[in-house]
């Protein structure tokens, strides 16, 4: 076979693949799942899965004791997140360390921090 021939197949399988991939856009047959949401959906869920649950929407008050509520620090947490949750008001995370006598910016994974009642929503 000569360079011209084979030029000549691959031209027509070309224009058969395109004619074809015509076809299926204008009767919208071979691209109906693409269009369903629940479909892609599936599809995205099998390669991205849901990271796990990082921190609860709502604080885990854990003790409630005289006059101040106890919290243990979990992954992702700040002193901010905390004051947000508990008072509703991010910017209390200077009363909560000045009550705990801590740093704000040294708080690790697993510290118990008191939050006053006196500051809670």
């Amino acid at each position: 076979m000569n360079n011209n021939c084979k030029s000549n197949i691959l031209y027509q399988i070309l224009s058969l693949l395109l004619l074809a991939l015509i076809v299926c856009m204008v009767t919208g047959k071979c691209c109906q799942n693409w269009r369903d949401e629940r479909f892609m959906n599936k599809i995205i869920d099998r390669r991205f899965p849901a990271p796990e649950a990082a921190a609860p929407a709502a604080p885990a008050r854990a003790e409630q004791a005289a006059g101040y509520v106890v919290h243990t620090v979990a992954r992702g947490e700040t002193l901010f997140t905390i004051a947000h949750s508990y008072t509703g008001d991010g910017q209390m995370f200077r009363e909560i360390a000045r009550f705990n006598n801590i740093n704000p910016n040294a708080v690790e994974i697993g510290d118990v921090i008191k939050i006053p009642e006196s500051l809670l929503q």
